[in-house]
């Protein structure tokens, strides 16, 4: 897995176990599962029923792309560092046999990245990586047992910024949406978390006021569970990744991770021929709608964490329900991929795109109850909450895909 990787999901592995420990277990801490090595860590939180054995096989992969991401720009990062010393040195007045000179140790250090407590650029790196995974994992224990509310904790010293600051011992409703934007890390080097309230008595009388909140960094705050965003890079690294000519290898990456996890791999009905799908899902509808719904309803709940009256409302909604469609009041039409997702949710074996499709089909409806827009709009806004479809596909930043998402909504609207 590699060093980086291993670190990255050590962490996300702690932060679920901070989460779902609620601080009342009396053996091993926090900071015990930091000691164990690798492995013995991984089977301690599968044996205390932390993370299930389907999540827990999608890590490795997220966290090897989270470490080559951050190891091919890192690595770009060096070489421009370098380079501009060079540059530095000879307008200092030095040749580049002076500058040669230096030992690898003298440069390293010179660029932040040395080793001996020179590294400060290196530290940057893996520790803003690292508090993404812990407070990652802490995201992912809240939603097994979701909090009344969460509670921003930040480090209040000389070095806290201000937006940590400003948000400092906020306290507001676990569904408000403050938490989508909002989840620490903040900014590059942020130590700040939230922590859950489940007792009723720790709520204040008053909700937190939100007047003064400063904004996080570009690129930095969003929920990680939301839009599946361990996949997206930040605009910065986009950027950095395009001018070192690595953006391509990332998205390649990406890519065949994606479709390992969503189970599109060679063999899979998603690389069938066209006519082979058509006839896959049409056979597959039939089959969904014959089975004991209470039961159908329940494995898919437990496999994608709604409720089973949510799993209820986009059952109905996908394969009984009629919509006005271009085509008239008619169901839709049978779907290959919504088939094996809802299969794969059914069976539980869900990838994250299984589960981000079903929480969009979700927000479409609930769009269409509530606003009373029709299909089409209803898709598109639900897209920008889970763009199922632009992350299959890979190659796509949230920026890209908000700003494609509201060129198609000015279209419609």
């Amino acid at each position: 897995m590699g060093e980086a990787a291993k670190l990255f999901t050590r962490s996300l592995m702690m932060g679920l176990d901070s989460a779902v420990r609620k601080n009342e277990f009396a053996e091993l801490t926090a900071e015990d599962v930091e000691n164990l090595p690798y492995a013995e860590a991984v089977e301690y939180l599968k044996k205390r029923d932390v993370i299930k054995k389907v999540d827990y096989n999608k890590l490795s992969d997220k966290m090897r792309f989270r470490a080559f991401t951050a190891s091919r720009i890192a690595d770009g990062d060096l070489l421009k560092r370098i380079n501009s010393e060079l540059i530095k040195n000879v307008n200092d007045g030095n040749g580049l046999k002076d500058f040669l000179s230096l030992t690898k140790t003298d440069i390293l250090n010179k660029v932040g990245m040395g080793a001996g407590g020179q590294g400060w650029y290196w530290e940057t790196v893996y520790r803003t990586n690292v508090q993404t995974a812990y407070n990652t994992g802490r995201m992912m224990g809240f939603e097994e047992d979701k909090p009344l509310a969460l509670h921003f904790v930040g480090i209040e010293d000389a070095r806290q910024t201000d937006v940590c600051h400003s948000l400092s011992n906020v306290i507001r409703p676990y569904d408000d949406p403050l938490w989508e934007k909002y989840i620490p890390p903040l900014h590059f080097g942020c130590r700040s978390t939230v922590r859950a309230i489940y007792d009723e008595d720790e709520l204040p009388e008053e909700w937190s006021s939100l007047e003064g909140i400063e904004k996080p960094a570009k690129g930095f705050g969003t929920n990680p569970l939301e839009n599946d965003s361990w996949w997206n890079e930040l605009s910065s690294q986009v950027a950095r990744a395009k001018e070192y000519g690595v953006q391509g290898e990332i998205e390649a990456a990406k890519e065949i991770l994606i479709s390992k996890e969503s189970g599109a791999s060679t063999g899979g009905i998603l690389d069938k021929s066209s006519d082979e799908q058509e006839a896959y899902a049409k056979r597959a509808y039939e089959e969904i709608r014959k089975k004991n719904a209470k039961s159908d309803i329940a494995k898919v709940a437990k496999s994608s964490g709604l409720s089973k009256k949510e799993v209820e409302k986009v059952r109905n909604h996908l394969f009984f329900e009629k919509h006005n469609l271009d085509k008239g009041f008619v169901r839709f039409d049978e779907s290959a991929e919504i088939a094996n997702a809802w299969e794969a949710l059914e069976q539980g074996r869900p990838s994250n795109l299984d589960i981000i499709l079903i929480k969009h089909e979700l927000e479409e409806l609930t769009i269409m109850e509530k606003y009373g827009y029709d299909y089409k709009v209803a898709h598109l806004m639900a897209n920008k909450k889970y763009p199922w479809e632009y992350l299959k596909k890979g190659g796509w930043t949230d920026d890209n895909i908000q700003a494609e998402i509201e060129r198609q909504l000015k279209e419609l609207l």
